[in-house]
């Protein structure tokens, strides 16, 4: 279930949130041992150290125990596996085919794929590329996606748990049109598309 069981480490303490509420609420807990629990809170004077509003909410507990449950039932871990792994083959596809794609990774269902933004006309352009690329995913092929916040030239390839092989199909074709248009016309069908934006506000 969790990228950390792939490299076999053991974390003292692991946090957990968003996906844990399945979008119905808002829900973070941290996991630890009961080694760790019992020397951070187990004594006396200890044990209300920490104190939340929130905390122990039954709605948010009860979605996050059934989010658990489901994932567990239906296999989800698996399915993320092997429809990651098909992607990830798909993109590495792409990769072959366009210079515009530096690399793939990640794991799963949550990849990046950094574009190779060296040659456009300006470090502005550089660092927008991404943005450009998605803006034509976005607005001709109703794709919707994003960058990776601290690294702005990759892009999330992040479908939900339930996508299908034909979903992740229509998304990487999408991406392979937009590909083929190359840097100067993404950038120009971008600008059209900006002024058209703002045109129309």
């Amino acid at each position: 279930m969790f990228a950390m069981e792939h490299d076999q480490v053991i974390p003292d303490i692991v946090t957990l949130s968003k996906s844990l509420g399945s979008g119905v609420v808002p829900v973070s807990v941290a996991v630890t041992s009961e080694e760790v629990w019992k020397k951070a809170f187990g004594s006396r004077d200890k044990f209300d150290l920490t104190i939340s509003t929130f905390a122990g909410n039954p709605a948010a507990c009860a979605a996050a125990l059934k989010t658990t449950e489901i994932m567990q039932r239906d296999g989800i871990p698996d399915r993320a596996r092997a429809l990651g792994d098909y992607a990830r083959e798909r993109l590495q596809g792409l990769k072959t085919k366009h210079d515009l794609i530096k690399e793939i990774r990640g794991r799963g269902l949550l990849l990046g794929i950094e574009l190779e933004t060296a040659g456009m006309f300006s470090r502005t352009m550089e660092q927008n590329l991404s943005i450009m690329v998605i803006s034509e995913l976005l607005h001709k092929h109703n794709i919707l996606t994003s960058y990776f916040d601290f690294s702005p030239t990759v892009i999330r390839f992040e479908p939900p748990l339930i996508v299908t092989t034909e979903q992740i199909d229509e998304a990487i074709d999408a991406l392979d049109k937009v590909l083929s248009m190359g840097k100067k016309a993404i950038a120009l069908s971008f600008g059209k598309t900006a002024i058209g934006s703002m045109l129309h506000r």
